[in-house]
């Protein structure tokens, strides 16, 4: 039976495969965690690219870390979105 995780943007429930894990590393770059090996409490998101460009762009998706826990603001590297695409490709 496949776990269903909530979508932290939309609420949803979907199955695991269809989310994509992110948390914040020690310099505050937000890091897809693929592996879902990471540590930290994360969030996980809807893994569909359109969904993840809209809520940076709106800033929903930078929303959605705890702040009270970050010193600094978290940082979305200028290719962020296309290293999640390569590593997803990677991994079929």
């Amino acid at each position: 039976m496949t776990e269903n995780l909530q979508c932290a943007l939309t609420g949803e429930l979907l199955p695991r495969e269809k989310t994509i894990r992110f948390v914040i590393g020690p310099d505050n770059t937000v890091i897809a965690d693929l592996s879902e090996e990471l540590p930290g409490e994360g969030i996980r998101l809807l893994g569909y690219r359109g969904t993840l460009e809209a809520s940076i762009r709106d800033g929903s998706f930078m929303g959605l870390f705890a702040k009270d826990r970050l010193d600094d603001d978290p940082v979305i590297s200028a290719s962020f979105l296309d290293k999640i695409e390569s590593q997803l490709m990677d991994k079929v």
